[in-house]
């Protein structure tokens, strides 16, 4: 067996050891919180978004894109040369001024959506302008 693919090997093996090992310490906290109903929590966690079919797994794709979408922005900025850290903030502070508008400011659907997206746009500007003026 080369080398490559003894490396390759190794790295998929090392990270499904890091699953098992985070499984295991989960199971070993919902014992300590609730032992009762432990194994229920832990196989309703294992089947994820399969359990309420179709429904969980729509749920799971759009809670986890957002993440993703984060998480390619920083990939794309990286790979650029940039270094940016702060796009989970970013995230955040955008996602609270979107809810903010769309709560406070009653407008029909359309408009709402409008204002949320660019409230979100402005607010993780902001965010990004304050942290670059603290240094």
């Amino acid at each position: 067996m080369n080398e490559k693919k003894k490396d390759s090997i190794l790295s998929i093996a090392a990270s499904l050891l890091c699953i098992a090992i985070g499984l295991l310490v989960g199971l070993i906290i919902l014992y300590c919180i609730n032992a009762e109903n432990a194994w229920n929590g832990f196989t309703r966690i294992i089947q994820g978004g399969f359990y309420l079919r179709p429904k969980g797994i729509g749920s799971e794709i759009s809670q986890a894109a957002p993440l993703i979408m984060t998480g390619l922005s920083v990939a794309f900025a990286f790979k650029t040369g940039l270094f940016n850290i702060g796009a989970a903030g970013q995230y955040t502070v955008g996602i609270f001024g979107a809810l903010f508008s769309a709560i406070i400011l009653h407008m029909p659907w359309y408009l709402c959506l409008l204002t949320a997206i660019c409230t979100a746009v402005a607010c993780g500007i902001r965010s990004t302008a304050i942290c670059q003026l603290a240094l």
